[in-house]
């Protein structure tokens, strides 16, 4: 399956997951947020989880203070591993994680429960990884895998936040890097757009996905999982 492989990548972003503060851009608590249903039970979209001048502030942020570690367009992917070579950086921040929880995830999800354990929602990973991908790079076919957060917790949703794109965009240009399940021979295309937060199934649901390449622009995207206890 070469690229389609269960991807392993989650290990390996742990183990440079850096423990130094940072002092993020302000994000405000919204209340009128809403979830749009892209596929039941497996994917869904809340648009502006992150308003325009959030999303300008964390891009210069990122590109100002952030130590993103250089892609490797030459890496060859080991088994289990899915081809990528945008540029990347994780951190382990339990404060910044529940911001992002509070800032009104928190009452769309607050009645969801873990497929498998039956447990409610309670936060996000406090490992939260940030990408940026360049012209012409890209995150090939894979799945995204359960993981224990640091409190013990389990994640069953993986949880972006596009930081640029859609049609309005007018900082940060992006054409390509659409999100696309496979379900079988159909396929489920999640544009980019400026502020939108994708969830998204993972473990034993997950979908086989992607990143598709980036063709012009850069694309930048904040990551986390959403946690049960």
């Amino acid at each position: 399956m070469t690229n389609k492989q269960k991807q392993s990548s989650q290990q390996k972003v742990n183990s440079n997951t850096h423990t130094t503060t940072l002092s993020w851009p302000l994000i405000s608590t919204k209340f009128n947020l809403q979830i749009e249903t892209i596929y039941q039970d497996h994917i869904v979209i809340i648009p502006s989880f992150f308003t325009s001048q959030e999303c300008t502030n964390m891009v210069k942020f990122i590109n100002k203070t952030v130590p993103l570690e250089s892609a490797n367009p030459s890496l060859i992917p080991k088994k289990g591993e899915a081809y990528r070579d945008n540029d990347r950086f994780s951190i382990e921040d339990i404060k910044f994680s529940e911001i992002l929880y509070n800032s009104g995830l928190n009452s769309l999800v607050s009645n969801w429960s873990s497929t498998l354990t039956k447990k409610p929602a309670v936060g996000l990973n406090p490992n939260i990884r940030i990408y940026k991908y360049s012209t012409g790079q890209k995150f090939g076919q894979h799945y995204d895998d359960s993981v224990q957060d640091s409190l013990g917790r389990i994640s069953e949703w993986t949880l972006l936040i596009y930081l640029n794109g859609g049609n309005n965009e007018n900082d940060i240009f992006l054409y390509g890097g659409e999100t696309v399940f496979y379900k079988k021979k159909e396929e489920i295309v999640i544009r980019p757009e400026r502020g939108m937060a994708l969830l998204h199934k993972h473990g034993h649901d997950c979908l086989l996905h992607e990143a598709k390449e980036v063709k012009r622009g850069f694309k930048y995207v904040l990551r986390s999982d959403l946690m049960f206890a």
